[in-house]
This record gives structure tokens, sequence and C-alpha cells, in this order.
């Protein structure tokens, strides 16, 4: 679990995770926020990766194309999770910056 913010998390998730390898699960891709809670409170504020769309290798198979969006939250602390299976969509890729490319005095 990812977190910005607040105490770090002390819990365990062992269980949890060794039944999600166990099982063959794994992330969905997606595009949208990172995070899918936050606490609404602007002097402490606090952010998680709460929720994830989880897929074996039989649905990625059979849905070669499908991805979630992380929308904006509306009347929730959680950000809406929206399912996309479609052929015609780009889903787009996130623009991911290394601060290695600084040191090279030709970027």
């Amino acid at each position: 679990m990812k977190k910005s913010g607040g105490t770090p998390l002390s819990y365990k998730l062992g269980e949890f995770n060794s039944m999600v390898f166990n099982a063959g699960l794994h992330d969905l891709s997606y595009v949208g926020h990172f995070f899918t809670w936050h606490n609404q409170q602007t002097h402490n504020p606090i952010h998680i990766k709460l929720d994830r769309v989880l897929i074996n290798d039989n649905w990625l198979n059979s849905f070669p194309n499908s991805y979630y969006i992380v929308e904006d939250p509306d009347c929730s602390d959680h950000s809406p999770l929206i399912l996309v299976n479609s052929p015609s969509v780009n889903k787009g890729h996130r623009f991911m910056f290394k601060n290695y490319c600084l040191k090279n005095p030709d970027f």
C-alpha cells in the first residue's frame, strides 16, 4: 500500500499479499490519479492508494485492452475507479520525469 502524509503504516498485510500472490492476481493498468483516498484535510493531508483493480492472466487474455481510470473524488473521500475495455480508446502512458536526466549536460 502506498501512502503520503500522516504516520507510517504500522499494520501488516502479509496474509492478504500472500493470497493475492497465490491467486495469481496483479494490478490492472490505470490512468489518472495515483492515490485513491484522501482525508480531505488541508493542514495534515494524507493520501493513500487503497483501491485497485486486481485481475488474473485469464482476464488479460480475454480483455487485453482493458484498463481503469482513477477519477476525481466527488461525494466521497475515495476516487471512483472506472473500468474501460475498448480497442478504440488509446489509454496513453503516464509521464515520468527522471532526475538523472538533469545530470546530463546535453539535457
